[in-house]
């Protein structure tokens, strides 16, 4: 199929480029073609078996959803990427990510991703979220706090953005 659309030379700048309008049906069946094969790819990566939340991070889901009688359900997605980057927690509208922080933040290598995270969300408006599984086991109370603050300056940092 790709050999059917032709190529021109345009007058004005001498690039080559292609004509959708020689076979327009092709070349609206090609884009459509990909975006399908993109699609499945995206639907794919989100089935996939490792996507799935660890122990904390259902509990968390649990206790997001339970919060003020389930006013969050549908506000946020699990394991979302965002520009390449993949969150625990992503809440869209307000541009807030959490990550479930374990033990891995000892290496020099863990810290400098951490680093190159925390700087992509500073450049995107992403308030980040850092939260221990401790918390998320043992202290509901703080964990609920730590939550509206960042949902709170998560609305600030977008409010100001819209300014």
């Amino acid at each position: 199929m790709l050999n059917q659309i032709l190529y021109y030379k345009t007058q004005d700048c001498g690039k080559t480029s292609a004509h959708p309008q020689v076979f327009p049906g092709i070349f609206r069946e090609k884009i459509s073609l990909i975006a399908n094969m993109i699609s499945m790819k995206r639907r794919k990566l989100r089935n996939n078996a490792w996507r799935k939340l660890p122990e904390a991070g259902q509990e968390l889901e649990k206790i997001l959803l339970s919060l003020n009688k389930g006013v969050l359900r549908g506000k946020f997605k699990t394991k979302w990427y965002v520009s390449g980057r993949l969150f625990d927690f992503f809440f869209p509208d307000i541009q807030l990510a959490i990550l479930l922080d374990g033990s891995e933040g000892k290496s020099a290598y863990s810290r400098l991703q951490k680093v190159i995270l925390e700087n992509f969300c500073e450049d995107e408006w992403i308030t980040l979220l850092y939260i221990k599984e401790e918390e998320i086991m043992y202290d509901r109370d703080k964990l609920i706090e730590k939550l509206r603050v960042g949902y709170r300056t998560a609305k600030k940092l977008l409010n100001s953005k819209i300014k």
